[in-house]
C-alpha cells in the first residue's frame, strides 16, 4: 500500500509535508473495485502529466512520463522514416520509367541527385526528431523534463491571465470585508459548501476521508456526518428541497441524500469529472474543471444545456466550487484568490471578487489548500467563504470598486 495522491500526483509532496493532512493509504489497486472504468485513461484536464483514475495508484508519475516520451519518439521517427521510404520508392519508379529498358544502374543523374538530397534531408530530420517532447532546450539546463517545462509555461501564462484581471477596467472587481469568523475543522478538505437555516452543509474530499457534514455555523458543532466509501473522492454539494446532492471527483457517480438524516436515497451518473455543484431552485448547475457550466434536471439527472464561461479576454476555466446568489453563479477559480460572478443565461462574467489576503496562513496553506467554498443565506443575505483545511469560515460582505 502506498500513500494516495490527495488531489493531483504533483501535489503529493506538498500534502505529505503535513501528516495531519495526508493520512490516506489504500489497498484499492484492483481495477474491478473502481466504477466508470471506461474513463480511467482520461487525462487530467489542466495537468496532462499523468493518467487519472486508478492508474494514479499503480504507477509513478515519472515512469509514466518516460514511457510516454519513448512511445511518442518511436512513433514519430517510424512515421518519418516510412514517409521518406515511400517518397524514395516513388522517385526510383520514375527513374526506371525515364530510363526505359535501362537497368537500375543507369538511373538519370537528376534522379540520383534527388535520392541523395532526400536521404540527406531524412537523416537531418531524424537527428532532430524529439524523444517525446524533448524540444525545449531550457528544460535540460534547469534539470526538468520538457513536459514539465511546457506545463510551467502554461501555468505562468494562466497566472498572468488572472493577475491581469485585477488591473483591467472592463469588468468591476469587488473587494470584501470580514464581518465574522467561525471555527472550521482543519481536517476538512472542503469541496462543496452551502447554508440553510443556520446549518452549514459541507462536502469534503480526499480518498478515504471524504464525507458530508452538517454543522451549526455559530457553534461549530457537528450535527450529522456521513462518510463516503474509501474509493470515492467527494466533491461539490447542493440542497434542493429535502434532498442533498453530492458529486465525486473521478468516479463518475453522484449521491442523493435525505437532508434531515443523510440517508442515501439514490445515485446518479455522469460522464466527466465532478467539481462544483449548486442550483437555481429548479435545476442543478455543475462544473467539471473546464470553462463549462452544465445545467441538469434533478428528476432525470440529464443535462439540459451548458454555457461556456468567458470574460472580455476569453474562456475562464478551472471553475471549482459554485454558489447561486441573487440570479448569478459565484465560482471559485481553482488555485487563485478570485471568485467569478457569472450570468447563468449566457456564461458571461459580470464581475470579479478579489479575495487576496483572506488566507489565514499563506506560508502553510499553499496548493492544494486553497480558497474553495462559498455559501449563501437567502434570508439574511450573508455570504460565507472558506478554504481546503482552513481553520476558519468567514462571513463577508462585498465592497464595490471605487
Amino acid at each position: 500500500m502506498g500513500c494516495v495522491t490527495c488531489l493531483r500526483a504533483d501535489t503529493h509532496r506538498q500534502v505529505g509535508r503535513n501528516p495531519r493532512r495526508c493520512t490516506v493509504s489504500t489497498p484499492y489497486t484492483d481495477l474491478s473495485l473502481w466504477p466508470c472504468q471506461n474513463h480511467f485513461l482520461k487525462l487530467y484536464r489542466t495537468d496532462h502529466s499523468f493518467f487519472v483514475g486508478p492508474w494514479a495508484l499503480l504507477v509513478e508519475r515519472n515512469k509514466m512520463k518516460k514511457l510516454y516520451s519513448i512511445i511518442v519518439g518511436f512513433i514519430f521517427k517510424e512515421m518519418l522514416s516510412g514517409i521518406c521510404v515511400l517518397i524514395g520508392f516513388k522517385i526510383k519508379i520514375l527513374g526506371r520509367l525515364e530510363g526505359g529498358r535501362r537497368s537500375r544502374r543507369t538511373l538519370t543523374t537528376d534522379n540520383a541527385s534527388k535520392i541523395f538530397i532526400l536521404k540527406s534531408i531524412s537523416i537531418l530530420l531524424l537527428s532532430l526528431a524529439p524523444a517525446g517532447c524533448a524540444n525545449d532546450t531550457g528544460a535540460a539546463a534547469r534539470n526538468i523534463s520538457p513536459r514539465d517545462a511546457a506545463i510551467e509555461k502554461a501555468e505562468a501564462w494562466e497566472k498572468k491571465r488572472y493577475e491581469d484581471i485585477l488591473t483591467q477596467k472592463d469588468l468591476p472587481v469587488y473587494s470584501y470585508r470580514i464581518i465574522n469568523e467561525f471555527a472550521h475543522d482543519e481536517t476538512s478538505f472542503t469541496e462543496g459548501m452551502t447554508e440553510e437555516d443556520g446549518v452549514l452543509y459541507e462536502g469534503t474530499g480526499l480518498w478515504d476521508q471524504s464525507g458530508l457534514v452538517a454543522i451549526d455555523i455559530r457553534t461549530g458543532g457537528i450535527q450529522r456526518r456521513h462518510d463516503l466509501e474509501p474509493l470515492y473522492f467527494g466533491e461539490g454539494i447542493t440542497v434542493i428541497g429535502d434532498e442533498i446532492f453530492q458529486l465525486t471527483y473521478q468516479s463518475c457517480i453522484g449521491f442523493v441524500y435525505q437532508k434531515d438524516d443523510f440517508r442515501l436515497k439514490r445515485t446518479f451518473h455522469f460522464q466527466h469529472q465532478g467539481w462544483g455543484l449548486t442550483d437555481d431552485g429548479n435545476q442543478l448547475i455543475m462544473s467539471n474543471g473546464s470553462a463549462a457550466l452544465i445545467f441538469i434536471g434533478p428528476e432525470t439527472m440529464e443535462a439540459k444545456r451548458y454555457v461556456i464561461v468567458a470574460d472580455n479576454v476569453g474562456p475562464v476555466s478551472n471553475l471549482n466550487e459554485l454558489e447561486y446568489i441573487d440570479g448569478e453563479v459565484y465560482a471559485n477559480i481553482y488555485k487563485t484568490t478570485l471568485i467569478a460572478r457569472i450570468s447563468p443565461d449566457t456564461g458571461a462574467v459580470t464581475g470579479w471578487i478579489d479575495m487576496s489576503g483572506i488566507n489565514p496562513d499563506p506560508a502553510v496553506l499553499i496548493d492544494p489548500f486553497v480558497l474553495n467554498g462559498i455559501a449563501y443565506d437567502e434570508e439574511t443575505g450573508q455570504i460565507f467563504v472558506t478554504g481546503k483545511c482552513w481553520p476558519n469560515v468567514y462571513e463577508i460582505e462585498l465592497v464595490p470598486p471605487e
